[in-house]
């Protein structure tokens, strides 16, 4: 199957360090889906993890998680700076757009029409 660029998709598009370039749009759509992915794992911690304070532990344990799977994949240590730069920034827009959205729902007021007249603020 073949994707927008002409090329198919494989798992060296997620995996390959070598596929991260801009030097064509086949390169440039796979740092796309890098910020896409970070975009929507940000939105993924504020629906599971939901507190700010955990959002860089996941974030982190992520891409380090994908940075041993990408070594295994490879055969070798991940060391061209496009992939370094681009993990990095997908590292931390995942956390502090993560982090957004969790403070947003944690500040949030607290209804307290519940609880009766009689409460010492």
């Amino acid at each position: 199957m073949q994707d927008l660029t002409g090329s198919t998709r494989t798992l060296d598009h997620i995996f390959e360090y070598h596929e991260i370039h801009v030097k064509d749009n086949e390169g440039r759509s796979v740092i796309l889906a890098f910020v896409l992915n970070a975009i929507i794992g940000a939105y993924l911690l504020w629906l599971l993890v939901g507190r700010t304070k955990l959002c860089l532990d996941f974030s982190c344990t992520f891409y380090g998680i994908h940075l041993i799977v990408c070594w295994f994949y490879n055969g070798a240590f991940p060391t061209t700076f496009s992939w370094w730069a681009l993990n990095i920034a997908c590292a931390a827009i995942t956390c502090v757009a993560g982090e957004f959205l969790c403070l947003r729902t944690e500040l949030q007021a607290i209804p307290l029409s519940n609880i009766g007249a009689k409460v010492d603020l």
